[in-house]
């Protein structure tokens, strides 16, 4: 068995070994490729260790995989003694789930709402089904929504209060009477979604003490991963799971906080100190996937943020590893799609036959699922092996020795649909009247793509393309373009 702390460069080290206070919230920014999993597993074995039973601790993530990888790689550091008690690591909705599941005095919680039978999840096709029979097609077509428009509208407002401020009075309207339409036919067929299941638990904490005091007590240790993803809803989950007994410890970047329109809510971790008083900010900054080259372009995408905030990477791996050759970063700038094309298959070979990457090492990454679709229809009769296609959304906790960042131009990445096919000199005039119009949404649509492109260029290990075109076909019409202004930044 691994000994805790075994193998843990020193920052790591810090963040592992960091006090096990409930006075001192522990916030750890960690970096691209920096370990993150690695210090929250040891982590946990840490405080299992000196402060607490496991079974008292509670981990929480955003995925089903990574609970279930962090549960593995904690139970293969847990002692044969600490097996019998092990922690729980779960997902958010499945914390929730567990609350409204759960029996409290002799009464099912679920019951405590007004459910005669236990929660079941409502599946992404039954959603869409509800949302049809809850709107007729005028409507949609009245309010420009088509059904999946309407629903990551509505998945949006559903964990944030403030989430329909920023719409005019009559779609509000319209949508508050949608979701009403569609609660009561959950209502009616005991089904839930994701974002009930924490509201639910939130309810019933908040309103029955009896429930509440059992699970603070239950837990003397809180972490969380991917902390900068958290939206409101699953912020007050967590504070009602705080205690003057309960230590907290989250991870997160927030240089990757790139689902802010999913409603996450980049601002506790920004202002971490104020939402828990008395916390400590720690970094990763070792990175363990990427060559130096490729390190130093990604620092300079945030090289002007405040000190207290701004990460700067550096290369943890061996210095006589393949990476020790590897061709700096390239910008690359295309006449149209077919030349870009012509391009990548040139520079695939170029790795195979240099530095024996083979294509399915390789990865192309979009902004647009449609640039996505029409290269990969393109190109995939002319490989021999698929390469990865994914969006950059998509790719997000991925790396690949080689990727391709495609679609680099003003309008398109960043996404300010708006910008597409105007001359250089209106897209300026344009966005300053945007900025000005709604300057706080605007800025943030900005901010987050900006993180978008940062996450792009972290997923590279060896060798990185920078690709804008000048001409592509977007929504059935040919756009002119401009190179992205993010290029500019490296």
């Amino acid at each position: 068995m691994i000994a805790c702390g075994q193998g843990l460069n020193e920052e790591q080290r810090g963040a592992v070994f960091s006090e096990i206070d409930p006075q001192t919230p522990i916030l750890v920014l960690a970096g691209a490729g920096c370990g993150k999993t690695t210090v929250l597993t040891h982590r946990i074995i840490h405080i299992a260790g000196h402060y607490c039973r496991p079974d008292q601790i509670l981990a929480l993530t955003f995925t089903r995989k990574a609970a279930e990888e962090m549960s593995e790689r904690v139970a293969a550091l847990l002692s044969s003694a600490e097996q019998r008690s092990r922690p729980l690591i779960t997902t958010f909705h499945g914390f929730g789930l567990r609350i409204l599941k759960d029996t409290v005095e002799g009464v099912p919680n679920y019951s405590r709402l007004g459910y005669t039978a236990e929660p079941a999840l409502l599946s992404a096709k039954e959603k869409i089904e509800y949302l049809v029979r809850a709107t007729t097609k005028s409507e949609r077509q009245n309010y420009k929504k088509d059904v999946l428009a309407l629903d990551a509208l509505i998945e949006k407002t559903s964990v944030s209060e403030g989430g329909l401020e920023t719409m005019d009075a009559a779609l509000q309207s319209w949508i508050r009477g949608v979701v009403d339409r569609v609660n009561a036919m959950k209502r009616q067929n005991g089904a839930w979604e994701f974002a009930d299941m924490i509201r639910g638990a939130i309810k019933l904490l908040q309103e029955h003490e009896a429930i509440a005091r059992v699970y603070r007590q239950r837990f003397r240790a809180v972490l969380v991963d991917e902390f900068q993803d958290t939206n409101p809803l699953q912020l007050d989950l967590l504070k009602l799971m705080l205690s003057t007994k309960a230590s907290l410890f989250v991870v997160g970047d927030d240089d990757q906080a790139i689902y802010g329109f999913r409603g996450a809510d980049i601002t506790p971790t920004l202002h971490f100190g104020d939402y828990f008083p008395g916390a400590r900010i720690l970094k990763l900054q070792t990175n363990y996937r990427s060559s130096t080259k490729i390190l130093q372009t990604a620092n300079r995408i945030f090289k002007a943020k405040a000190k207290a905030y701004r990460k700067v990477l550096q290369s943890g791996l061996a210095l006589d590893s393949a990476f020790a050759s590897s061709p700096a970063p390239r910008i690359v700038k295309l006449t149209d799609e077919e030349e870009k094309n012509t391009f990548v298959l040139k520079e695939i070979r170029k790795l195979q036959d240099h530095y024996h990457l083979a294509p399915q090492e390789c990865a192309l990454l979009f902004r647009l699922n449609q640039t996505l679709d029409t290269t990969r229809s393109e190109l995939h009769d002319r490989l021999d092996t698929d390469v990865a296609f994914l969006t950059i959304h998509a790719s997000k906790g991925l790396e690949f020795p080689a990727v391709f960042l495609c679609d680099l131009e003003e309008g398109v990445f960043p996404h300010v649909p708006e910008l597409l096919n105007k001359p250089k000199s209106a897209q300026s005039v344009l966005l300053k009247w945007l900025t000005q119009r709604t300057n706080e949404l605007v800025n943030e649509t900005l901010a987050e793509e900006k993180r978008l492109f940062y996450v792009g260029v972290t997923r590279a290990k060896h060798a990185l393309y920078l690709i804008s075109v000048r001409e592509k076909m977007l929504h059935a019409r040919t756009c002119r373009l401009f190179p992205s202004r993010f290029l500019k930044l490296i």
